[in-house]
């Protein structure tokens, strides 16, 4: 009995290996495309290339129609008040240079209602574009957000923080993208970024 149901079973389970590995090799193109389309890696920053240079960030942020900040602005930090970023109103921009090529930028939001609504709403529509976040914090009145994404065909790495910053009526949604891979290679002099801190045609994110 053994001996017939080893009969018949093996031509059965020889039949049904194509449909196996059929199914596994689609599997495995859905896997893929769907790991691609959410780790695709911006190659701008509203609508400004990575490398780009100072004057080149100057000319997009006046067609933005944003103001100067000079007194907040430094050899690698660039700063600008105004304008609208994916619909929504901007209080500050900072934009961060080594060697004249653009590897960082910063969004701090004018919104401040509810900023941790504000912030489930980006966070949904950075999601919806590049996937699910690589790490998240749920800290009450300190939710923050980021994502990690490479870029296969120039070999950078872009990381990308949402977070809220200040307290109470002067809280902000600030939104931040770094090319990991250009600020290692045109690093700002040491001290430069950071140091100043501003009063308070869109491409979207």
């Amino acid at each position: 009995m053994l001996d017939a149901v080893g009969m018949i079973s093996a031509p059965v389970i020889n039949s049904l290996r194509p449909v196996a590995v059929l199914c596994a090799m689609v599997l495995s193109l859905a896997c893929t495309a769907a790991w691609a389309a959410a780790s695709t890696a911006p190659e701008d920053f509203v609508g400004i290339k990575w490398g780009a240079s100072r004057e080149e960030i100057k000319s997009a942020m006046k067609e933005k129609h944003t103001n100067t900040m000079p007194r907040a602005s430094t050899d690698s930090h660039l700063a600008f008040s105004g304008g609208t970023a994916s619909g929504f109103s901007v209080q500050w921009w900072g934009f961060d240079t080594g060697e004249d090529k653009f590897w960082q930028g910063k969004i701090t939001f004018a919104e401040n209602g509810d900023v941790e609504l504000f912030f489930k709403q980006v966070k949904k529509m950075l999601t919806e574009k590049y996937g699910t976040r690589q790490s998240e914090s749920f800290k009450p009145g300190e939710p923050a957000a980021d994502w990690k994404l490479p870029n296969p065909e120039t070999k950078d790495e872009i990381s990308i923080h949402l977070s809220t910053s200040g307290r109470n009526k002067q809280k902000r949604l600030c939104l931040e993208y770094v090319n990991e891979t250009l600020k290692a290679k045109y690093p700002a002099p040491p001290g430069a970024t950071g140091t100043v801190t501003p009063k308070p045609t869109d491409n979207g994110f």
